[in-house]
């Protein structure tokens, strides 16, 4: 069965390429042919580079479209979580500092990400054979948006345990505990109004399921796509501890949900939402009817 998520990644290359060929057109159609040269109405040209960096923009940019507001939203995150650190574990001027040239860094190193992106997807015009292939390169930078440019794997992150103190350290993993926890829990309750949707479920039936999945811990990362990997934690526990919440209807239409997340353990570690260092066990085999 085809994904929510397949059709989108099969779709979206496919439309783009239909407006770069349209804006292609376009811009053919107010050519001037003197002689054996083709000459291209300016005003035409910019319209169209206009249009394709729109486009890229959309792309990367997708909660506004818009390259300016979408660093606006990157630098405010930042200033917020040292707002946050300076609170919880009230810095020394050298320790902001160093915190701070390391928070901008992450983001200068990804923007610089975005325009080199940028850069190449202009040079395409056209191409609609390429399209495809720029997708996946822009996908990375989506994801990594997405997930916050402080996350795992930032020099933010990296320099974090090597400034603060020990008393420091732990009062700041209480508060990002609590937050993790808090985001685990909104996504848990996505996924279940999924399961609720499809199955049917009574309140006390999603209390129950919301209790198994609470005494899992929350993920290190967070995405667009954080109730996949809570369904895929849900296909994942032993039947017995979900099927004795619910009646057999119910059971047969939730086994046909889980094996779609099944193989989705590629895409989790893929997207940072699973780590790889932290699964213990392979991807949870098909449930038979």
């Amino acid at each position: 069965m085809v994904t929510n998520m397949q059709l989108r990644q099969t779709i979206r290359p496919l439309l783009l390429a239909a407006i770069l060929a349209a804006a292609a057109r376009a811009a053919d159609d107010d050519e001037v042919v003197v002689g054996p040269i083709v000459a291209n109405n300016d005003a035409q040209q910019m319209q169209m580079q206009r249009m394709v960096d729109a486009n890229f923009d959309q792309w990367m940019w997708q909660n506004t479209g818009d390259a300016r507001q979408g660093e606006q939203r990157i630098r405010t995150q930042s200033r917020l979580q040292m707002s946050e650190l300076q609170r919880v574990c009230e810095l020394t001027p050298q320790q902001q500092q160093k915190l701070e040239l390391a928070a901008r860094g992450d983001i200068e190193r990804f923007l610089e990400e975005v325009e080199t992106l940028r850069r190449k997807f202009n040079a395409l015009k056209g191409d609609q054979n390429a399209v495809n292939q720029m997708w996946q390169e822009i996908q990375p930078l989506q994801q990594k948006q997405s997930r916050g440019l402080t996350g795992p794997g930032s020099l933010f992150t990296k320099t974090v345990p090597k400034t603060l103190t020990a008393e420091q350290a732990t009062r700041y993993e209480v508060i990002t505990e609590e937050r993790r926890r808090f985001r685990y829990k909104a996504s848990v309750a996505v996924a279940l109004h999924t399961i609720e949707a499809g199955v049917g479920l009574k309140a006390e039936q999603r209390e129950k399921l919301q209790q198994v999945l609470d005494e899992l811990p929350p993920p290190r990362a967070f995405g667009q796509y954080d109730h996949y990997l809570i369904m895929y934690r849900l296909a994942g526990l032993p039947p017995e501890k979900i099927q004795q919440h619910l009646d057999a209807r119910q059971w047969t239409a939730l086994k046909q949900q889980f094996n779609q997340y099944r193989d989705m353990k590629p895409f989790l570690i893929e997207q940072g939402l699973l780590d790889r260092e932290e699964l213990g066990q392979e991807a949870p085999t098909e449930v038979k009817p």
